[in-house]
């Protein structure tokens, strides 16, 4: 059934601005998996160790070759823009009997964070970068390096360093991911569109070792696809709904109902679904700018009413009686 709200606080224009965002997702995801550590053979540096200790870093760096950026149609090599070692995906042999599956939890969470369609998203290694102390990559966008390529991901295998964090930028938003993840088992990751721009910021202590890889949808892909989704009008449009305080006068909270049903068990913002991930993340957005506190509740709705009871030779009202059908009379509350 549906359900009444009341207009009297005037917000239509919030509806009308939540209406336009039809497409989930952000221009990044990152996040830390704790898995099981894959096996990493390097060239004839042989199976390295995780976390990479210092001998076997400089073993990689022996099989690897100076990294160059990309300027129009050059390639270049320039340590003031890109100082970092690169080794090609052929000389790196990544497996274990945990490692399919630990590839997949991970690209699962980013085709979520990103909206893109996971069953149709793929991981192609493209190569491995190593940051020694004082090595950084300056603000760049990558290029499509095939068809179909949608955003790059990173995966930092466990090392210890300072220093090296990935910034990630788009129409104005900034997000700064920490790679760090010095346990056996601890894989930093981030994701983001190829539109983006980006830079690693120089690493102050020990090493930054990474796994990068061209995330690719299959089938057939529009324009839109391609790019990270753009609704940061609409957020700060939301945020600006949210701060007045007008709207708000003998009202303490707005409820938006979503359109999926959820379980009390599987309620979370992570959980939502096409349309309800989208609303939610505009609201996070907007609630956290207007200083709101925002949260993802069960909403339950109870009807009183009078009732039709049918009896084997006629019917009345009266109080509902167990074993009998009903049909409602008068909705009173």
């Amino acid at each position: 059934m549906g359900i009444t709200v009341d207009y009297n606080i005037h917000f239509e224009d919030l509806e009308e601005v939540i209406a336009t965002i039809d497409r989930p997702g952000s221009y990044c995801a990152h996040g830390q998996k704790i898995a099981h550590p894959p096996t990493l053979q390097v060239g004839d540096a042989g199976v390295i160790a995780l976390p990479l200790p210092e001998s076997q870093i400089k073993s990689m760096i022996g099989e690897a070759e100076r990294a160059p950026y990309g300027r129009g149609e050059e390639t270049l090599l320039d340590s003031s823009v890109r100082n970092c070692w690169q080794i090609e995906a052929g000389k790196v042999k990544i497996g274990g009997p945990r490692w399919k599956a630990t590839l997949a939890g991970i690209l699962d969470l980013v085709s979520a964070g990103l909206g893109c369609d996971r069953s149709r998203l793929s991981a192609e290694l493209y190569k491995l970068l190593i940051y020694e102390k004082g090595g950084f990559f300056a603000a760049h966008r990558d290029t499509e390096k095939c068809d179909g390529m949608v955003a790059t991901m990173v995966i930092a295998l466990p090392t210890s360093g300072v220093g090296g964090e990935l910034a990630v930028r788009h129409k104005g938003d900034e997000t700064i991911i920490d790679m760090r993840g010095e346990g056996p088992g601890h894989l930093s990751f981030a994701a983001f569109y190829a539109d983006c721009e980006h830079e690693v910021k120089p690493v102050k202590e020990g090493h930054r070792v990474c796994l990068v890889y061209n995330l690719i949808l299959s089938g057939k892909v529009s324009k839109t696809e391609l790019t990270a989704p753009e609704f940061h009008g609409q957020y700060r449009k939301l945020a600006h709904i949210l701060s007045d305080p007008d709207r708000w006068t003998g009202f303490d909270k707005l409820v938006w109902v979503l359109e999926h049903d959820y379980s009390e068990s599987g309620l979370s913002f992570a959980s939502l679904k096409n349309h309800d991930d989208s609303v939610a993340r505009a609201m996070l957005w907007a609630s956290k700018e207007a200083g709101l506190s925002i949260y993802a509740a069960l909403l339950y709705i109870e009807e009183d009413a009078s009732f039709y009871d049918f009896y084997e030779y006629g019917y009345g009202f009266g109080p509902p009686e167990p074993d009998l059908d009903y049909e409602p009379h008068d909705i009173y509350d």
